[in-house]
C-alpha cells in the first residue's frame, strides 16, 4: 500500500525534500529510493520526481533534490511519496522540520 505526507505548498516552485529515514534492516545493503510528487492524493498523477540512492546503516535526514523543479499552485494539495527498491529504510517522524523547497 503507497503511503505518502500531503503538503500545501506557499511558492509556486517545488525543488525538492529533505526527509529523515531509518534503516530498518540493517546488513541488506543501500537502496534507491524514490520521491514523487502527486497532484493531490496518494493515488494522482506523478507530476515530478527524483531517485537517490540510500547507504545502508543510514538513519538521519536525507535531501532529494529534483533534477528540475516542478511548479505547484500555492495552497493546493499535493502529496509526496517515498518508494524503495527494497524493504530497507523507513520514513520516520523527527523531531526536526521537514523542509521542501
Amino acid at each position: 500500500m503507497p503511503m505518502g505526507q500531503t503538503i500545501l505548498p506557499s511558492s509556486t516552485i517545488f525543488a525538492g525534500a529533505d526527509v529523515y529515514l531509518k534503516t530498518i534492516n540493517p546488513g541488506t545493503g543501500s537502496d534507491k529510493l524514490t520521491l514523487n510528487l502527486r497532484e493531490g492524493s496518494i493515488q494522482g498523477t506523478v507530476v515530478a520526481s527524483a531517485t537517490v540512492e540510500v547507504a545502508d546503516g543510514f538513519s538521519s535526514l536525507v535531501h532529494i533534490p529534483l533534477a528540475k523543479p516542478a511548479r505547484t499552485v500555492p495552497g493546493t494539495l499535493y502529496t509526496l511519496e517515498l518508494q524503495a527498491t527494497r524493504p530497507t529504510h523507513a520514513w520516520v517522524l523527527s523531531d526536526q522540520p521537514y523542509n521542501a523547497y
